[in-house]
């Protein structure tokens, strides 16, 4: 990702609508799932854990521990007072088998060359009947100038998160896509945006884009955080069948279930 984006992503965690929104939907379902424990008996580890704001909002289910490769983003979380930190590859994390309770992934395996091989890493870390939460970016077909910029090596359906989920050894507890409202103006902006980057490129005036993640109005982003707490109480109980996102919940199987990895 553009090391710029880092300070836009630090600066926008607590007040923007899309952080927000993304936040209350991954912690909606990790209520919703979560088996029952008490916090200081849980351990949870934040894949790719960016600027550090989800690390602060897991800690009140369970002891948390952000990995993530880029030291810049480290850096942040650094700022937000986080310690357990570490940077390490999402094909060999540095932690013992069956350590965590739960884990999250949000946007960070559309990044890896080997999506599989990070989520078997997170199965072997995970305790029997962890709880895993994902999110990655819809659909190959709306691919723009903010997949390059963001790193991204694809976009998915929710038949291809959940294959290579259950591929890895887990058991999918819930899978659907999510952010439904933006979908069609997520695609219009970014389409857009392409053009304009497109011909200032043929002028021989190319431009660096701006970051898409705009400040809105107040009213219009306060408007915009409703609708997301709507968004995840909906996907508590059901399923959405479009959307810009792809979430995924899945489960490590207990040890007297066949997780298919034998067979």
């Amino acid at each position: 990702m553009r090391e710029d984006l880092y300070r836009d992503l630090y600066e926008k965690e607590h007040t923007h609508w899309w952080h927000i929104g993304k936040r209350g939907i991954e912690f909606a379902l990790l209520r919703r799932f979560l088996p029952a424990g008490r916090r200081a008996d849980r351990r949870a580890l934040d894949l790719g854990c960016g600027t550090g704001l989800n690390l602060e909002q897991m800690s009140r289910y369970a002891e948390t521990t952000g990995t993530d490769y880029v030291e810049e983003a480290l850096h942040f979380c650094l700022a937000r007072g986080h310690k357990l930190l570490c940077k390490a590859d999402a094909a060999q994390l540095p932690f013992s088998d069956s350590y965590f309770d739960v884990a999250t992934a949000l946007d960070v395996i559309e990044h890896l060359d080997d999506d599989l091989i990070a989520l078997q890493e997170l199965y072997r870390v995970m305790k029997p009947g962890g709880i895993l939460i994902v999110s990655v970016p819809a659909y190959k077909f709306l691919w723009t100038y903010w997949d390059d910029i963001l790193g991204h090596r694809r976009r998915y359906t929710t038949g291809m998160l959940g294959r290579v989920a259950e591929q890895a050894g887990f058991k999918v507890r819930k899978l659907s896509y999510s952010n439904l409202l933006i979908l069609v103006p997520a695609a219009l902006v970014r389409l857009g945006k392409s053009l304009l980057l497109k011909n200032a490129a043929r002028s021989g005036n190319p431009r660096q884009p701006e970051s898409d993640f705009i400040n809105l109005p107040g009213p219009l982003n306060s408007a915009m955080i409703a609708y997301y707490r709507l968004e995840a109480r909906i996907l508590q109980r059901a399923r959405l069948p479009f959307g810009l996102s792809v979430v995924c919940v899945a489960q490590r199987p207990y040890e007297t279930e066949d997780d298919g990895r034998n067979s």
